[in-house]
Protein backbone atom coordinates (compact mmCIF):
# COMPACT_ATOMS: atom_id res chain seq x y z
CA UNK A 1 0.00 0.00 0.00
CA UNK A 2 1.24 3.52 -1.02
CA UNK A 3 2.52 5.55 1.97
CA UNK A 4 1.05 9.01 2.82
CA UNK A 5 4.81 10.43 1.94
CA UNK A 6 4.55 9.03 -1.59
CA UNK A 7 1.20 10.37 -2.04
CA UNK A 8 1.92 13.67 -0.84
CA UNK A 9 4.96 13.49 -3.25
CA UNK A 10 2.94 11.79 -6.57
CA UNK A 11 0.25 14.24 -6.04
CA UNK A 12 2.91 17.20 -6.09
CA UNK A 13 3.93 15.67 -9.41
CA UNK A 14 0.79 17.27 -10.82
CA UNK A 15 2.58 20.63 -10.56
CA UNK A 16 5.06 21.49 -12.99
CA UNK A 17 7.48 23.06 -10.66
CA UNK A 18 7.83 19.71 -8.54
CA UNK A 19 8.08 18.01 -11.43
CA UNK A 20 11.33 20.06 -12.35
CA UNK A 21 12.45 19.72 -9.20
CA UNK A 22 12.48 15.72 -8.80
CA UNK A 23 13.11 15.16 -12.42
CA UNK A 24 9.79 13.02 -12.64
CA UNK A 25 6.39 12.54 -14.20
CA UNK A 26 3.68 10.53 -13.68
CA UNK A 27 1.50 8.58 -16.69
CA UNK A 28 -1.44 6.83 -16.17
CA UNK A 29 -2.83 4.28 -18.15
CA UNK A 30 -1.74 1.12 -19.42
CA UNK A 31 -1.51 1.62 -22.84
CA UNK A 32 0.89 4.79 -22.13
CA UNK A 33 2.70 2.77 -19.63
CA UNK A 34 3.21 -0.07 -22.30
CA UNK A 35 4.65 2.71 -24.72
CA UNK A 36 6.82 3.85 -22.11
CA UNK A 37 8.52 0.52 -21.12
CA UNK A 38 8.88 -0.69 -24.30
CA UNK A 39 10.96 2.38 -25.17
CA UNK A 40 12.85 2.20 -22.11
CA UNK A 41 11.63 5.01 -19.68
CA UNK A 42 12.84 4.29 -16.36
CA UNK A 43 9.59 3.51 -14.18
CA UNK A 44 10.63 3.81 -10.52
CA UNK A 45 7.16 2.20 -9.50
CA UNK A 46 3.56 1.70 -11.18
CA UNK A 47 0.65 1.91 -8.99
CA UNK A 48 -2.50 0.33 -9.42
CA UNK A 49 -5.96 -0.14 -7.92
CA UNK A 50 -6.76 -3.92 -6.73
CA UNK A 51 -8.71 -4.40 -9.85
CA UNK A 52 -5.55 -3.90 -12.00
CA UNK A 53 -2.84 -5.77 -9.54
CA UNK A 54 -2.07 -8.78 -11.76
CA UNK A 55 -2.31 -6.56 -14.99
CA UNK A 56 0.04 -4.45 -13.73
CA UNK A 57 2.12 -7.01 -12.29
CA UNK A 58 2.45 -8.58 -15.80
CA UNK A 59 3.20 -5.59 -17.29
CA UNK A 60 5.37 -4.18 -15.11
CA UNK A 61 8.44 -7.40 -14.99
CA UNK A 62 10.58 -6.27 -11.77
CA UNK A 63 9.60 -2.55 -11.14
CA UNK A 64 7.92 -2.65 -7.93
CA UNK A 65 4.21 -2.48 -8.02
CA UNK A 66 1.98 -0.60 -4.91
CA UNK A 67 -1.50 -1.10 -4.20
CA UNK A 68 -3.79 2.07 -4.09
CA UNK A 69 -7.40 2.18 -3.24
CA UNK A 70 -9.60 4.15 -5.06
CA UNK A 71 -9.57 7.49 -2.89
CA UNK A 72 -6.04 7.24 -2.82
CA UNK A 73 -5.76 7.19 -6.84
CA UNK A 74 -8.13 10.24 -7.13
CA UNK A 75 -6.09 11.87 -5.09
CA UNK A 76 -2.85 11.18 -7.43
CA UNK A 77 -4.34 11.21 -10.76
CA UNK A 78 -4.82 13.99 -12.50
CA UNK A 79 -7.82 12.51 -14.51
CA UNK A 80 -11.30 13.13 -13.53
CA UNK A 81 -12.43 9.07 -13.77
CA UNK A 82 -8.43 7.72 -12.89
CA UNK A 83 -7.64 4.30 -15.33
CA UNK A 84 -6.83 2.60 -11.54
CA UNK A 85 -2.90 2.58 -13.50
CA UNK A 86 -0.28 5.01 -12.91
CA UNK A 87 3.63 4.97 -13.18
CA UNK A 88 5.90 7.43 -11.59
CA UNK A 89 8.78 8.05 -13.87
CA UNK A 90 12.39 9.55 -14.56
CA UNK A 91 12.62 12.31 -17.11
CA UNK A 92 15.20 11.28 -19.32
CA UNK A 93 18.06 13.17 -19.28
CA UNK A 94 18.85 15.93 -22.09
CA UNK A 95 22.60 13.93 -23.01
CA UNK A 96 19.99 11.07 -24.04
CA UNK A 97 18.20 13.22 -26.93
CA UNK A 98 19.38 12.68 -30.46
CA UNK A 99 20.36 14.96 -33.42
CA UNK A 100 19.13 12.52 -36.41
CA UNK A 101 19.67 13.75 -40.02
CA UNK A 102 16.71 14.14 -41.98
CA UNK A 103 13.57 16.21 -40.87
CA UNK A 104 12.86 18.03 -37.71
CA UNK A 105 9.74 19.93 -36.74
CA UNK A 106 10.10 22.79 -34.38
CA UNK A 107 7.36 24.10 -32.47
CA UNK A 108 6.86 27.91 -31.45
CA UNK A 109 4.83 28.88 -28.39
CA UNK A 110 2.41 25.95 -28.78
CA UNK A 111 1.22 27.09 -25.35
CA UNK A 112 -1.70 24.42 -25.01
CA UNK A 113 -0.71 21.09 -24.06
CA UNK A 114 -3.56 18.87 -25.43
CA UNK A 115 -2.41 20.59 -28.78
CA UNK A 116 1.38 19.77 -28.07
CA UNK A 117 0.90 16.42 -27.03
CA UNK A 118 -1.60 16.05 -30.74
CA UNK A 119 1.05 17.61 -32.61
CA UNK A 120 3.88 15.64 -31.41
CA UNK A 121 1.72 12.00 -32.06
CA UNK A 122 1.21 13.20 -35.32
CA UNK A 123 5.07 13.89 -36.31
CA UNK A 124 5.78 10.57 -34.65
CA UNK A 125 3.00 9.41 -36.97
CA UNK A 126 5.02 11.21 -39.98
CA UNK A 127 8.32 9.38 -38.97
CA UNK A 128 9.42 12.89 -38.07
CA UNK A 129 10.96 12.30 -34.49
CA UNK A 130 13.40 15.33 -33.75
CA UNK A 131 11.19 17.99 -32.03
CA UNK A 132 12.57 21.46 -30.90
CA UNK A 133 10.49 23.61 -28.68
CA UNK A 134 10.81 27.59 -27.46
CA UNK A 135 10.65 27.83 -23.94
CA UNK A 136 7.34 29.28 -23.86
CA UNK A 137 5.60 25.87 -25.22
CA UNK A 138 3.15 23.67 -22.87
CA UNK A 139 5.78 21.36 -20.94
CA UNK A 140 6.11 17.75 -22.36
CA UNK A 141 5.39 16.49 -19.34
CA UNK A 142 2.18 18.17 -18.21
CA UNK A 143 -0.55 14.99 -17.96
CA UNK A 144 -2.38 16.56 -20.41
CA UNK A 145 0.43 16.51 -23.15
CA UNK A 146 1.25 12.70 -21.90
CA UNK A 147 -2.31 11.99 -22.44
CA UNK A 148 -2.59 13.23 -26.11
CA UNK A 149 0.65 11.85 -27.26
CA UNK A 150 -0.41 8.72 -26.70
CA UNK A 151 3.08 7.40 -25.85
CA UNK A 152 4.42 9.17 -28.94
CA UNK A 153 6.40 11.69 -26.90
CA UNK A 154 8.66 8.23 -25.29
CA UNK A 155 9.75 7.97 -29.65
CA UNK A 156 10.88 11.29 -29.92
CA UNK A 157 13.89 13.54 -29.10
CA UNK A 158 12.38 16.53 -28.24
CA UNK A 159 14.47 19.39 -26.40
CA UNK A 160 13.33 22.64 -25.17
CA UNK A 161 15.24 26.18 -25.30
CA UNK A 162 16.29 29.23 -27.37
CA UNK A 163 14.70 28.12 -30.59
CA UNK A 164 16.48 30.43 -32.60
CA UNK A 165 19.67 28.72 -31.28
CA UNK A 166 18.51 25.77 -31.47
CA UNK A 167 18.03 26.43 -35.07
CA UNK A 168 20.88 27.57 -35.75
CA UNK A 169 22.67 24.64 -34.44
CA UNK A 170 20.46 22.84 -36.49
CA UNK A 171 22.24 23.36 -39.51
CA UNK A 172 19.63 22.97 -42.13
CA UNK A 173 17.52 24.62 -44.36
CA UNK A 174 14.42 26.18 -42.08
CA UNK A 175 10.93 26.80 -43.33
CA UNK A 176 8.26 28.67 -41.35
CA UNK A 177 4.98 28.15 -41.82
CA UNK A 178 2.89 31.14 -42.50
CA UNK A 179 -0.18 32.39 -44.16
CA UNK A 180 1.49 34.55 -46.83
CA UNK A 181 4.41 31.48 -47.91
CA UNK A 182 4.95 29.96 -51.09
CA UNK A 183 4.52 26.25 -52.21
CA UNK A 184 4.31 23.38 -49.99
CA UNK A 185 6.30 22.06 -53.06
CA UNK A 186 9.61 23.53 -51.24
CA UNK A 187 9.01 20.70 -48.58
CA UNK A 188 10.39 17.62 -50.74
CA UNK A 189 13.55 17.96 -50.01
CA UNK A 190 15.51 15.29 -47.97
CA UNK A 191 16.20 17.19 -44.76
CA UNK A 192 15.03 20.39 -42.91
CA UNK A 193 13.21 22.26 -39.88
CA UNK A 194 9.55 22.91 -40.35
CA UNK A 195 8.35 25.55 -37.64
CA UNK A 196 5.41 26.16 -36.48
CA UNK A 197 3.44 29.13 -34.76
CA UNK A 198 0.41 29.06 -32.28
CA UNK A 199 -2.77 29.99 -33.80
CA UNK A 200 -3.14 33.11 -32.09
CA UNK A 201 -0.09 34.79 -32.83
CA UNK A 202 1.93 32.57 -35.25
CA UNK A 203 5.75 32.55 -35.26
CA UNK A 204 7.59 35.08 -33.44
CA UNK A 205 9.54 37.87 -35.29
CA UNK A 206 13.18 36.38 -33.68
CA UNK A 207 12.08 33.68 -35.22
CA UNK A 208 10.93 34.86 -38.67
CA UNK A 209 14.48 36.15 -38.60
CA UNK A 210 16.59 32.63 -38.86
CA UNK A 211 14.11 31.07 -40.69
CA UNK A 212 15.15 30.69 -44.91
CA UNK A 213 11.99 29.77 -46.26
CA UNK A 214 7.82 30.06 -45.65
CA UNK A 215 5.53 27.68 -47.01
CA UNK A 216 1.36 28.29 -47.09
CA UNK A 217 -1.21 25.76 -46.41
CA UNK A 218 -3.03 26.55 -49.47
CA UNK A 219 -6.88 27.31 -48.64
CA UNK A 220 -9.45 29.84 -49.65
CA UNK A 221 -8.62 32.45 -46.99
CA UNK A 222 -11.93 32.93 -45.16
CA UNK A 223 -10.87 31.36 -42.10
CA UNK A 224 -7.70 33.61 -40.45
CA UNK A 225 -6.01 30.61 -39.08
CA UNK A 226 -5.98 27.06 -39.05
CA UNK A 227 -5.55 25.19 -35.11
CA UNK A 228 -1.78 24.26 -35.14
CA UNK A 229 -2.00 20.85 -34.82
CA UNK A 230 -4.13 20.25 -37.89
CA UNK A 231 -1.52 22.55 -39.88
CA UNK A 232 1.39 20.54 -38.60
CA UNK A 233 -1.01 17.21 -39.99
CA UNK A 234 -1.00 18.56 -43.19
CA UNK A 235 2.57 20.00 -43.40
CA UNK A 236 3.84 17.13 -42.32
CA UNK A 237 1.74 15.03 -44.53
CA UNK A 238 3.38 17.67 -47.83
CA UNK A 239 6.96 16.65 -45.80
CA UNK A 240 7.21 12.84 -46.26
CA UNK A 241 4.95 12.35 -49.43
Amino acid sequence: MLSAAQIKHLTSLQLKKYRQKYAEFVIEGGKILAEALQEGVEVKAVIATPEQLDKCRLLAGNIPVLEADEKQMKNISSMSEPPGILAWCSMRKASEMQQPDGWQLALDGIRDPGNLGTIIRTADWFGVRNILLSEDCADIYNPKTLQSSMGSMFRCSIIQGTLTDLLRKANKPVFAAAADGDSMDQLRTASGVLVIGSESHGISEEVKRVCDHSVAIPGDGRTESLNAAVAAGILLYGMVN
